[in-house]
């Protein structure tokens, strides 16, 4: 479950407590009130600290796939794979257009690549409705030839 989810969900709890604690109509506005107060308290404060960078490193291997999709927002999925006789990949996100189209290059042409990356607590700008929520964000791509 999502973070934002849950935080919606602890204030619409709260406010619902609130009315059902009404006696009359002054304490239902002040339960309405400290509901929406907490609501837009917790999402302001999940939203901070869901975009703390909590590591970075580098990998290598080759990319399988990029896609671009989103409704509302566009984001890009990165599949790479470390080891060709594997069946795993590995999914991060990028948000940026150069190393996009980078990606895309070394994608066709199926070579060795090194990838360096970051890692967030929940998403990171830029991937926040991506699939790959809570996964890494690619921050340069190379050949490792």
């Amino acid at each position: 479950m999502h973070a934002t989810t849950i935080v919606m969900t602890i204030g619409i709890i709260a406010a619902i407590f609130g009315l059902v604690n009404a006696y009359d109509k002054k304490t239902t506005a002040i339960g309405w009130g400290i509901g929406l107060a907490v609501l837009l308290a917790m999402c302001f404060g999940f939203g901070a600290i869901a975009t703390i960078q909590t590591h970075e490193g580098e990998a290598y291997g080759r990319i399988n796939a990029v896609e671009r999709g989103g409704i509302f927002h566009d984001t890009t999925a990165v599949y790479i794979k470390t080891d060709r006789e594997s069946s795993q990949e590995d999914l991060y996100c990028s948000p940026d257009p150069d190393v996009t189209a980078k990606l895309r290059h070394f994608a066709r042409t199926g070579e060795q690549v090194r990838i360096t990356f970051t890692d967030h607590f929940m998403w990171a700008e830029g991937c926040e409705w991506a699939d790959t929520t809570g996964g890494a964000v690619i921050r340069s791509v190379e050949s490792a030839a």
